[in-house]
């Protein structure tokens, strides 16, 4: 984002930063022409150095579009999650005066929370973990596919990271539905 200048005499100069705007609106260097798009004008002489300017203008896909693109009938459901973010202990306290953890360890029998895994041909996530090796399956919109798949069945597709992206096939959802099925009654 740039802010507009204009010279003592009303004629354009090159445009600066909001900082560079803010600093000579404070010392009292420049006054504000208009609010929207937000322009001030140098109350001292300047140079009157400015630069070739060229505007490009992108219609954006709706309109235009890529000619070369088809659809494929595939679409992705992405999904942001957030680890680690439990309390470390149990609020009660043991004798001995120790917390008793309320964490799972990080890796068990080399899977993470929230690992892509194929299970029975089913590509879905680790949503939940225990330390004997099971762990429940889910797809992104929380079907569960399995709540208790042992580690053996489990082969790996990707590893963990803060987006999940699940490919689908068929028609994306639509918040009125596609036109396709009656509406429900």
């Amino acid at each position: 984002m740039f802010v507009y200048v204009l010279n003592c005499h009303g004629q354009p100069l090159m445009p600066c930063h909001p900082r560079k705007a803010r600093l000579l609106l404070k010392e009292g260097l420049a006054k504000v022409v208009r609010m929207v798009p937000f322009t001030i004008q140098l109350r001292y002489g300047s140079s009157g150095y400015t630069q070739e300017v060229s505007l490009g203008v992108d219609a954006g896909t709706q309109h235009s579009g890529n000619p070369l693109a088809s659809f494929d009938g595939t679409w992705h459901l992405i999904k942001l999650v957030r680890r680690n973010n439990r309390q470390l202990h149990k609020a009660t306290i043991r004798k001995g005066g120790k917390r008793q953890q309320n964490t799972a360890s990080k890796y068990i029998h080399g899977f993470h929370l929230f690992d892509c895994v194929r299970y029975q041909g089913k590509v879905c996530f680790v949503f939940g973990r225990r330390s004997n090796g099971y762990f429940d399956l889910r797809a992104l919109d929380g079907t569960k596919i399995c709540p208790g798949a042992n580690y053996k069945k489990l082969t790996i597709v990707q590893k963990a990271s803060a987006l999940l992206v699940e490919r689908r096939g068929g028609i994306p959802p639509t918040p009125k539905g596609a036109g396709i099925l009656p509406p429900i009654s």
